[in-house]
Order: C-alpha cells, then sequence, then structure tokens
C-alpha cells in the first residue's frame, strides 16, 4: 500500500480506468464523483489526464463560443464603418459566418471534436472570408456607382476580385490540407476544418453573396 498511501495514513490514491468517451460525459463523470464524495466525510481530488483534458476541452470550447461572438460584433462594426449601410448589414455579415456555420455542420456529420486545432481554424476560417468579401463588396458597391448595370457589375467583380479570390482560396486550402495527413489529432482536425471552409467561404461569397446583393439592390440607392 505504499504506493497508494502516505506514511500517515491520511491520503489514498484511488485509481480508476474509464472509456474514452465525449467531452460532455467525463464533465458528467466527475461532477457526479465530487458529488458523492461530498456527501462523505473524506475529501475527493481528481487529477490524470481523463479530467485535465475533460476541463481543457471543455475551455476551448467555450473560449471559441466567446471568441467568435465577439470577432463577429467586431466585424460587424467594421462592415458598418466601411461601407455605411445599416440596412443590408446582415447580408455584408452573413457571408463570414455562413462558412463557420456550415463547418460546425460538416464537424457533427464527420464526427469532429472542438479541439485546439479546430479553435484555431475558427480565427482563420473567419480572417479570410472577411477579406474575401471585403474585396468582393468593395468592387460591386464601386461598379454600381459608376453606373453599370447588374449583370456588368457582376462581371466587372468576377474580372478582377473573382480571380484573386479564387487564387488565395486554392493557395491556402491546399496549404492546409497538407495537415490532414500529420499524426497528430488536432492538426489533422486544423486541416480539414480549415481547408473545407475556406472552399465555402470561396462558394459563398461568388454565388450566395451575389443573389443577397442582387435581390438587395431592388432597394437599395448608389450615390
Amino acid at each position: 500500500m505504499t504506493d497508494q498511501m502516505d506514511f500517515d495514513q491520511r491520503v489514498l490514491r484511488i485509481n480508476v480506468q474509464t472509456n474514452i468517451v465525449d467531452t460532455s460525459k467525463d464533465m458528467e463523470m466527475i461532477a457526479y464523483a465530487e458529488e458523492w464524495w461530498a456527501k462523505t466525510p473524506y475529501k475527493l481530488t481528481l487529477t490524470g489526464q481523463t479530467a485535465m483534458y475533460a476541463h481543457m476541452q471543455n475551455d476551448i470550447t467555450d473560449t471559441l463560443i466567446y471568441s467568435l461572438s465577439l470577432t463577429i460584433l467586431i466585424v460587424s462594426l467594421m462592415m458598418l464603418l466601411i461601407f455605411k449601410r445599416l440596412t443590408i448589414l446582415w447580408i455584408l455579415i452573413l457571408p463570414n459566418i455562413l462558412p463557420v456555420m456550415l463547418v460546425i455542420g460538416l464537424m457533427g456529420w464527420l464526427g469532429l471534436r472542438i479541439d485546439m486545432g479546430v479553435a484555431i481554424a475558427g480565427t482563420i476560417i473567419i480572417g479570410v472570408a472577411v477579406d474575401d468579401t471585403i474585396h468582393f463588396l468593395m468592387k460591386y458597391f464601386d461598379a454600381r456607382k459608376s453606373g453599370l448595370s447588374m449583370a456588368e457589375t457582376f462581371d466587372e467583380v468576377l474580372h478582377y476580385a473573382g480571380r484573386a479570390i479564387f487564387f488565395t482560396t486554392v493557395v491556402l486550402s491546399l496549404s492546409f490540407s497538407v495537415f490532414a495527413f500529420s499524426s497528430f489529432v488536432p492538426n489533422q482536425n486544423l486541416g480539414i476544418v480549415t481547408a473545407s471552409a475556406l472552399a465555402l467561404a470561396f462558394i459563398i461569397d461568388l454565388l450566395f453573396l451575389p443573389a443577397l446583393l442582387y435581390v438587395a439592390d431592388r432597394k437599395t440607392k448608389y450615390v
């Protein structure tokens, strides 16, 4: 017992093996154990990899939600300051957050968990999506102010901004795809999630965003 109890017989170590489950299940198990031991005259201190990774994963998820929410708020304010169009602000923001929403659904379908790699990918996705959206919108509003028709405007945008967005997406997607071949799971998730989101952001900016702008164009005046 010398490797499980101290010489004063005040501290006892109990090793427990558990199955690998989702973080939420680990947190439920930890909460149950702490609640059960709180009813006894003894004190419990949970340690080990399971408890450490469960708390770390839970903190990563909470931090990711907080950081994405704050990022969306800041991006919304920046979009409003740049384009000064409050009535269509939702159109300006939607292409930036939609890739993240779609990737979350893709992760659920593939059974991927939120880890450090996914948390890092979230900031990269929004950063690139915002950059592509601003390029598209700047050229779009400039073309509309010059009096071009909708068809001529989209031809102008796709000719100048479209190629830049395409090459940026291809280079970044291929670069991040390399991480998918890593033996380290967070790196794998970083590569899969980022490459998928960049491809989705490209499709949204060149197909979905023009459709939204076409619908909103009838009520918008350009000066």
